[in-house]
């Protein structure tokens, strides 16, 4: 099966999931918060970049950031963060900022 190769680009926006499972937080708990996260998130992030998130969502890991950089076409010599500010603003930036959990 082939492997995918590390991405060259210096990201400021972390890849990972949403949020990493707080001490005593069920696995439940924590699905269920993604999950909220989605159903708040997911009307402004059509607006902002006129695609819906559900492709790009897992209830576990939240904002699947390596395929929102393909599916934006972000370059490899350029910062997810830096792309989205230069084409959907500092509002796109923020967006994307709740969606991973910063």
């Amino acid at each position: 099966m082939p492997t995918r190769r590390a991405s060259k680009k210096v990201a400021t926006i972390p890849k990972g999931p949403a949020t990493a499972p707080r001490v005593g937080q069920t696995a439940y708990d924590y699905i269920a918060a993604n999950n909220r996260r989605y159903v708040a998130e997911a009307h402004e992030f059509q607006r902002v970049f006129r695609r819906k998130l559900r492709p790009l969502w897992s209830s576990i890991t939240g904002l699947d950031v390596i395929k929102f950089d393909e599916v934006l076409g972000v370059p490899d010599d350029r910062s997810t963060q830096d792309f989205v500010q230069e084409h959907y603003g500092d509002e796109g930036v923020a967006l994307v900022k709740r969606l991973i959990g910063l």
